[in-house]
Parts: C-alpha cells; sequence; structure tokens
C-alpha cells in the first residue's frame, strides 16, 4: 500500500478507470440497448466501448495483472505521469493511427497491447499465472490469448501485429514515421486509399443480427 500512496492522485484515477470503466459498459446491456436503439447512437457507443474495450476482452486476466504490477511498481519505475496519462487514455501514436486507418477493431486490439511499454520499463520478467515471462514476450502472449479465446476469428490482428513491431522497433531504439507501417500494410492489402478508415465490421455484424430478429 506504500507504493500506492505514493503514485499521484490523477495516476491512480486513471489506471483504476481502465479498469472498471471496461466492466461497466461490458456487463450494462440495458445501456447498450438504451443508447443504440433509442438514441441511436449506434457508433459513437461502439466507438467508446472499443476505446476501453481491452480491460475486460480476450486479455481480461493478463491485462488486469499487468495493470496492478504497473500501479505496485510505478514508483521506482521512471515513467513520468504526464507520459502516464498520455498512455493510458491514447495508447501510442502508432495506435492511434491504426485507428483511424483500420477503424474500432484495430485499435481495440492496439490498445491491449500499451502496458507492455511499463512493463518493459519496470523489469525484464513477469510472473504471468505462476510462468517467468520475458517483457519481450508479452505481446506474443497476448496475441496467443487473442487468437485462443476468439477460436482464430478476431478481428483486431492487424492492431495487434502494429502493436508488437512498435514494440520490438522500440527496443531496439528504431525511430521512424508510424503512417509508414500504417501505409505499407493497406496498401499491401490492396486498399485503393490507404489513409480512408474502414467501418467496424462488428457494427455491421449487429446490425445483420438486429434485421434477422426483426424479421423472425
Amino acid at each position: 500500500m506504500n507504493e500506492l500512496n505514493k503514485l499521484p492522485k490523477g495516476t491512480l484515477k486513471i489506471i483504476l478507470l481502465t479498469i472498471f470503466i471496461p466492466l461497466l459498459l461490458n456487463t450494462s446491456q440495458n445501456i447498450n440497448k438504451y443508447l443504440a436503439l433509442r438514441l441511436n447512437w449506434r457508433l459513437p457507443f461502439n466507438l467508446f466501448i472499443n476505446l476501453f474495450r481491452s480491460g475486460l476482452d480476450v486479455n481480461l486476466i493478463v491485462n488486469t495483472l499487468m495493470r496492478l504490477q504497473t500501479l505496485s511498481s510505478l514508483e521506482n519505475s521512471g515513467v513520468s505521469e504526464h507520459e502516464l496519462l498520455g498512455y493510458t487514455l491514447f495508447g501510442c501514436p502508432m495506435f492511434l493511427l491504426s485507428f483511424y486507418l483500420e477503424g474500432v477493431t484495430s485499435f481495440s486490439g492496439s490498445l491491449s497491447l500499451m502496458y507492455t511499454y511499463y512493463l518493459s520499463k519496470i523489469s525484464d520478467y513477469f510472473n504471468i499465472f505462476g510462468v517467468i515471462v520475458k517483457a519481450n514476450y508479452l505481446p506474443i502472449i497476448n496475441l496467443g490469448l487473442e487468437f485462443l479465446t476468439s477460436k482464430g476469428m478476431t478481428k483486431s490482428y492487424y492492431g495487434y501485429i502494429n502493436g508488437v513491431l512498435y514494440f520490438y522497433l522500440k527496443s531496439k531504439g528504431v525511430r521512424m514515421p508510424y503512417w509508414i507501417y500504417n501505409s505499407y500494410c493497406n496498401l499491401c492489402k490492396g486498399f485503393k486509399n490507404p489513409f480512408k478508415p474502414n467501418k467496424s465490421i462488428r457494427l455491421k455484424d449487429a446490425r445483420k443480427m438486429r434485421k434477422e430478429k426483426k424479421l423472425n
């Protein structure tokens, strides 16, 4: 508890919000229905949920453990409060750009990797589920959990690949404009305009399901 008392109040509140906001949003189906059907806020509400869904999505336990370890070790990690707030609220600049290019699903995958940045500054090794893991392998573990828990049908691989690439290059001291990676990946996928955002696949699926229910 001494470590928690040393943390700035603003930092503590932000990290706690990244734990409890997903819990509220993902367990409150009534809020979802009200905003989506009555107020017709489908896209804004979907965006809002996905900004925080990494906390209680497929990486619930791992990401929560990362947050708790971050809370107890930040005092000696050398991460400034402003840097922590920036990464917690917005993720890495590359992740924001991947959200602009690829839409909600990509940003969801990218956001769950941002705590790897903190953990790499705190220690080289971490205890995850009783297994000692090197910090460099945490993005790969997240990607594996995403694949297994989604039965290989996840829509956020692009974001994870971006996150792993970003973390690897950062650890090697390589600096390059982030838009190069995104543009290259999009061009390889045959997009006519690499800077045109895609619509959320999940939104399309949700609307399709609602139409089917009405017909039945």
